[in-house]
């Protein structure tokens, strides 16, 4: 596979005179899988696995502050702007990363959903959609959980929907969902994992 486009900057710390690696990089495509085991472990850690193994080539940071790498990894296109991680997080945890969307601000200011976000913007679309169509939603996320790629799924979703300003498209809501159910594959694996996130879209798919 052809390595992806990347922007790389350069900038200089002005303590210790390092310099700071800061890239962007193109991986929209690559992290899905194009077959699926039915084992959902093997399936999840697989799916996780891609994603690791691009991290590992990331250039380690000299300290703190500008002389910490960072990086930005473009993941999904949606129809309101690209889904992109950025490392390292907040927590500084391993391999954990912010989930970001181009165009859209969430509750908290900020391009970065949080799940109460995902949950809220759920609830609107029962309350605004019809329930036939609001429980193929319901069942579209249930493949995601199941690892299935949103792209797939989205070719023979048949949901038609609009929605309000300052909502998430269906398109953008299930590429979201997705990086979050790996998110949690990579932070709680020897817990629940997705299976955390998933127990509140249940509940608010069985109100």
């Amino acid at each position: 596979m052809a390595a992806p486009p990347l922007t790389l900057t350069f900038y200089m710390s002005k303590n210790w005179g390092a310099i700071q690696i800061v890239m962007e990089i193109d991986i929209i495509g690559r992290v899905k899988l194009t077959t699926l085991t039915r084992d959902w472990n093997t399936d999840r850690n697989n799916l996780r696995r891609i994603i690791i193994e691009i991290f590992l080539d990331e250039t380690p940071g000299t300290g703190r502050g500008h002389n910490a790498s960072k990086y930005t990894y473009y993941v999904e296109n949606t129809d309101i702007g690209r889904i992109y991680l950025e490392r390292p997080a907040n927590l500084k945890n391993g391999f954990d990363f912010v989930i970001n969307l181009e165009n859209l601000i969430f509750s908290n200011g900020r391009n970065n959903p949080k799940h109460d976000d995902i949950l809220n913007d759920l609830r609107t679309k029962r309350q605004n959609m019809q329930n036939e169509q609001f429980r193929m939603l319901c069942d579209a996320i249930n493949r995601v959980f199941m690892c299935e790629n949103p792209g797939y799924i989205l070719e023979d979703l048949n949901i038609i929907y609009t929605p309000d300003n300052g909502e998430l498209s269906i398109e953008a809501l299930l590429k979201i969902i997705k990086w979050f159910f790996i998110e949690q594959d990579i932070r709680y694996w020897l817990y629940s994992g997705r299976a955390m996130l998933m127990d509140g879209i249940k509940s608010v798919c069985d109100e």
